[in-house]
């Protein structure tokens, strides 16, 4: 993501799971992230928070943190319908994962992005590929780092 900003001087980039209507509370939420200062005390309390601060800002990725810092716009990409259709945990937690309403879910991720201009980018969990839901008249390029390439491997192993 710094390459993508720093060098290419990216401006915005979609985030999976954000919706419009949450923009604005996963801003503070990452400003507030940011202002927060980590003690280097070994005492138990200290080290509870800096877990916290540390998952917080797992959580946030690497665009919100950036975000946070001014050099970054993070975009919705999620319309709210779509996504929860095709949350795949039941309410008595099992798992079904329905096709339809993943792909559902993508094509609406789609045209959430193709709003914002002609050029866009999004951060997406591995799981994802949009290459079947971008129409004929529009490119579509998939970045993978090598971990991530190395893990899926394993796991299809």
């Amino acid at each position: 993501m710094p390459f993508l900003v720093n060098e290419l001087h990216i401006k915005a980039v979609d985030i999976e799971g954000l919706m419009l209507n949450d923009v604005e509370a996963f801003k503070k939420r990452a400003a507030k992230v940011k202002r927060a200062r980590v003690s280097d005390s070994d005492d138990p309390i200290d080290l509870l928070f800096a877990g916290i601060v540390r998952r917080d800002k797992l959580m946030l990725g690497i665009a919100g943190q950036m975000s946070a810092d001014g050099k970054l716009e993070v975009l919705p990409s999620e319309d709210r319908k779509a996504f929860e259709a095709a949350n795949p945990v039941e309410a008595d937690g099992t798992v079904n994962l329905d096709g339809v309403n993943n792909e559902s879910r993508e094509s609406a991720i789609v045209r959430n992005m193709l709003q914002a201009g002609p050029v866009s980018f999004i951060v997406l969990g591995s799981a994802h590929n949009l290459a079947d839901n971008v129409s004929d008249g529009c490119e579509y390029v998939r970045i993978e780092t090598k971990r991530v390439a190395e893990l899926s491997r394993i796991h299809h192993e």
